[in-house]
């Protein structure tokens, strides 16, 4: 919620910018959404598949730094990162519990909700530490690279 409330701040504040920028707006957006779906997939990787623990840390430091690399400003690589495995967490346990809504047993719901949350925890946390590293040398990258 904090960075939900966090990008509206910083959206609202450029407003003016807003009209004249819309490409770098529109292409923002996709890499966001583009993470959104990585990191969804990672962590449904990392709870349902159970991938091993190295191999997710390196997924999510790449795609942290090419997401790092592609967005030009490095406040902003930041928050979509770590807004994008935020919500990645939150698709991550949508998915893995909508079945058992589908199905329209709550009990059954309720009983599920702990322990699906409990084993995306240590994943997001891991994602949302080496992400937030990631971003910061895919910014540093990308700098050296233009």
């Amino acid at each position: 919620m904090a960075l939900i409330i966090a990008s509206l701040f910083i959206i609202g504040r450029q407003k003016d910018k807003i009209k004249v920028n819309y490409r770098e707006i529109i292409r923002e957006f996709v890499i966001v959404l583009g993470l959104c779906a990585i990191y969804t997939n990672l962590y449904l990787y990392g709870d349902l598949f159970h991938l091993e623990f190295p191999y997710l840390v390196a997924i999510s430091t790449a795609v942290s730094i090419i997401a790092g690399a592609l967005i030009f400003n490095m406040a902003r690589s930041i928050i979509y990162v770590c807004f994008s495995a935020s919500f990645g967490v939150a698709m991550t346990v949508i998915l893995i519990l909508s079945p058992i809504l589908w199905a329209g047993d709550l009990p059954t719901f309720n009983y599920a909700l702990f322990p699906t949350i409990h084993a995306i925890t240590l994943l997001f946390i891991t994602t949302l530490f080496t992400s937030f590293f990631g971003a910061i040398i895919g910014d540093f990258l990308g700098e050296s690279l233009r």
